[in-house]
């Protein structure tokens, strides 16, 4: 349509790029984000997705081109995770703890649930008190909002923790809805259960 603006246009075409790449299709992931940039050169959620798919093709430089370009306009956790993520594969570590360190205080000063995905970086990248602050968060949470991805950071905030037979409790909840979801499937092997 002609008539929609082209931030919104671009909006399109992020949640498309998102769907791609949540479904592991990369190709058609960057294809989406790129429809966006031509909408709309500098949004920053497109630029952070390009980052994304950058670095799950583990092109670190482009991942961290992206993602410094998006950081410039606006500080959004899930692309400073992905930067640090960027910063640690190419071995510059203390670029690598700058990025966590900036996605950890950005995240959990947020009011109310933590954002699912920012978390999951927290749980893997934050440190013990990033990993228990989660854990009672994604427990608020889940008084509240009971859905598949809920119980599956609830259940990684557990494993995290050390807490493993909790843990599995909440990833069978997880897979109980059949959910065709790559990260789901990974936590569930890493947790020890079978997904079916």
């Amino acid at each position: 349509r002609d008539d929609l603006p082209r931030e919104q246009i671009a909006w399109f075409h992020y949640r498309l790029g998102e769907l791609e790449l949540r479904s592991s299709n990369l190709d058609a992931a960057d294809r989406a984000f790129h429809g966006g940039l031509e909408r709309n050169p500098d949004d920053i959620r497109i630029l952070g997705g390009l980052a994304r798919v950058a670095s799950a093709r583990h092109d670190w430089k482009a991942a961290i081109a992206y993602g410094e370009k998006a950081t410039a306009v606006q500080l959004d956790p899930t692309t400073l995770g992905t930067v640090s993520l960027a910063y640690a594969a190419i071995g510059d570590t203390a670029q690598a703890a700058s990025y966590a360190r900036a996605m950890s205080v950005s995240a959990l000063k947020q009011p109310g649930v933590i954002h699912r995905a920012w978390g999951l970086f927290l749980l893997d990248h934050g440190t013990r008190d990033d990993r228990e602050t989660v854990l009672h968060r994604a427990r608020e949470e889940l008084k509240v909002r009971k859905d598949v991805y809920g119980h599956d950071l609830m259940a990684w905030a557990l494993y995290r923790n050390g807490r493993l037979s909790e843990a599995k409790r909440e990833m069978r909840l997880a897979l109980s809805q059949h959910t065709q979801d790559r990260m789901l499937i990974e936590h569930a092997f890493a947790i020890g259960v079978v997904a079916e």
